[in-house]
Order: structure tokens, then C-alpha cells, then sequence
């Protein structure tokens, strides 16, 4: 994915970079991972190391959205956290530099996970591989959300109600999109006269929950165990936040798969409520959406209009909710 987030390194500089991070590694091979949407991201193979992920962050002077403040840091803290948890298959964490001496920007070095992205091999797959991933992807997604605390936000801002902390979340956004030019479709005062409407549904949650926002295909690796695909590995845990699990990609419209609900629950979220802050959390995302578009000159020219023309119909939707009987 081209982006303008994207810093462009040198072969001699990623050398440089690995060779401080693994001293007795020399690089034999290296190649960039063309997927991903903000970070650039390199595969080394090592004379004497397991290959290794370079994954290096924005330039100090590239202008990011105000919830990705100190995003490789979170990404790094989540990983070594997991790392002592069998049920979350993530890669090992080898090194992580903040000084910004060889290149202006903070980077780490990570195992490189062996197989493919999901995004990649599930459209080959059958209809029982497919039920079996969604299952695993499920449970891992469910063990992520275990981890609890007793605020609610990104890390680089608490509070102590869901409520506050999702207002500040939009209110974030209304901020970017006027540091970046970007006309929401919806006017800040009829959207926040709304969501003060929504906030007995936000109420309902009160122990913060670790979201990874972003457990879609391509942040999946896969491979096959005796004929049978499994999930070895999930990563890209830079926009983490405490929340509402009911926020996750996987449960919007956008990241639905076959049966997920179901295995992560045995319950589909179908009260008023619920439905509400889904609605929100659709809303939320669309927003980021339209902003990354500008500020990273994404080259996907039907973006817009797509979200602009789904955002007509989630905030139509959202109000007949709110219209509607409790």
C-alpha cells in the first residue's frame, strides 16, 4: 500500500538498523512488505538469527492523526505482554529503538512470522477451513478482550467512563479532519447532539476491555497442519485502545465473517442498545477512513464516495434508532 506515512528506507540504512538492533546478525537478505497502511515494514533473512520483521514508524515531522501518538510503543507493550500468553499467538519482540540517531524515527525488530496472510490463501479454501479459521480467529480475539482495566481510551489518553472516552475519540477527529481539510459528511453539531442522545447506551459498559480495532485477514498468518489450516500468528496492534469489544473490526459491517459472532459469544448483540453503539463505532471508523485517505494520498479513488454514500446510510439508521421506542 502506497502512503505518505511511509518512511523510505536505504538498503544500507536497514542494514544499519538491524545491525544495531542484532549486533551479531548480518542481513543476507531483504525485502519490503508491500501490504500495510501507515508503517513501513521490511523481511530480513539473518546469517545467524531467525528472519526478523523491520517495522519502522512515520518520520518525527509527518503529521498523524491524534490517536496514533505513540503507536509503535503501544503495539511493542501489547506484544511483550502477550508474549506470555499461549492463547494469543503473536511474534517475539528482539529489540525496540526510540533514540532516533540512525534514521529520525522509532522502529523494532520482531520474529518474522513463517506462512501466509490470511488475506492471501482464505478465498482458496474450503467452507470447513474457513468455519475452523473464524472459530480460532473467534477465541484469539476473545482472549485479547479479556485483558481489562478500570479506564476506558487509547493509551495516550484515559478516562474513566466509555462515554468520555468515545466523545474524545470524535472529537479527535473533528480536530484532524480540520487540520487536514477533510469535510465529514456529518456536521459536528447534529453528530455530537446525537451521541449525547446515545449516552445511557454507553453507560452499559463499565470495565474497559482490550480492543484491537484492526484483527482483519491481512493482520493473520496461516498454515497448514497436517492438511488443516491454523492460525500461527496475529499482529499489528498499534491502534489498541480499552473499550468495548463490540467496537471490533470483526463485529462491524465491514469485517463480518461466516458464524464469528457465534463463536465468540454463542450471542448475537441485537438489544437497542447495542445496536446504537455498533452504529457509533460504524460512524467512527468511516471517519478515520475519509482522514487517512488525505493526509496519507491514498491512491484508491472510489474511497470517498463509498464511504460518504455509506456513512448517508449509517447516520440515517443511527437516528431512526434513536427515534425509535426504547
Amino acid at each position: 500500500m502506497i502512503s505518505e506515512t511511509k518512511i523510505q528506507l536505504s538498503e544500507h540504512q536497514v542494514r544499519q538498523l538491524i545491525e544495531r538492533a542484532l549486533p551479531d546478525s548480518k542481513p543476507i537478505d531483504i525485502r519490503e512488505l508491500a501490504d500495510g497502511w501507515c508503517i513501513r515494514a521490511y523481511w530480513v533473512n539473518l546469517a545467524a538469527h531467525v528472519p526478523i520483521v523491520l517495522k519502522i514508524g512515520p518520520h518525527s515531522n509527518t503529521k498523524m492523526l491524534r490517536y496514533e501518538k505513540n503507536m509503535m510503543s503501544n503495539e511493542v507493550e501489547i506484544l511483550r505482554r502477550f508474549s506470555h500468553d499461549k492463547r494469543i499467538p503473536v511474534p517475539e519482540v528482539f529489540h525496540f529503538n526510540q533514540d532516533r540517531s540512525l534514521v529520525d524515527a522509532e522502529y523494532f525488530v520482531m520474529e518474522a512470522l513463517q506462512g501466509d496472510g490470511l488475506h492471501r490463501v482464505e478465498y482458496h479454501m474450503n467452507k470447513l477451513s474457513k468455519l475452523a479459521i473464524n472459530r480460532q480467529m473467534a477465541k484469539i480475539l476473545k482472549a485479547i478482550n479479556s485483558y481489562t482495566s478500570e479506564s476506558f481510551g487509547y493509551f495516550c489518553s484515559q478516562h474513566m467512563a466509555w462515554y468520555a472516552a468515545l466523545k474524545e475519540m470524535f472529537e479527535w477527529l473533528y480536530l484532524d479532519a480540520d487540520d487536514f481539510s477533510v469535510s465529514l459528511p456529518i456536521d459536528i453539531q447534529s453528530f455530537f447532539a446525537q451521541f449525547k442522545a446515545a449516552e445511557a447506551a454507553f453507560t452499559e459498559i463499565d470495565t474497559g476491555r482490550l480492543v484491537h480495532w484492526d484483527l482483519q485477514p491481512g493482520n493473520v498468518i496461516v498454515n497448514k497442519h497436517n492438511g488443516l489450516w491454523r492460525i500461527d500468528g496475529v499482529f499489528d496492534f498499534e491502534r489498541v485502545l480499552w473499550g468495548d469489544p463490540l467496537m471490533e473490526y470483526n463485529f462491524g459491517p465491514v469485517g463480518k465473517r461466516r458464524f464469528f459472532t457465534l463463536f465468540y459469544a454463542n450471542y448475537l448483540w441485537q438489544s437497542r442498545n447495542e445496536m446504537i453503539r455498533r452504529e457509533f463505532y460504524n460512524i467512527y471508523l468511516m471517519f478515520v477512513l475519509l482522514i487517512e485517505n488525505r493526509c496519507r494520498q491514498y491512491q484508491q479513488p472510489d474511497l470517498v464516495k463509498n464511504v460518504t454514500a455509506y456513512l448517508d446510510v449509517e447516520w440515517k439508521k443511527l437516528n431512526d434508532l434513536l427515534n425509535s421506542r426504547p
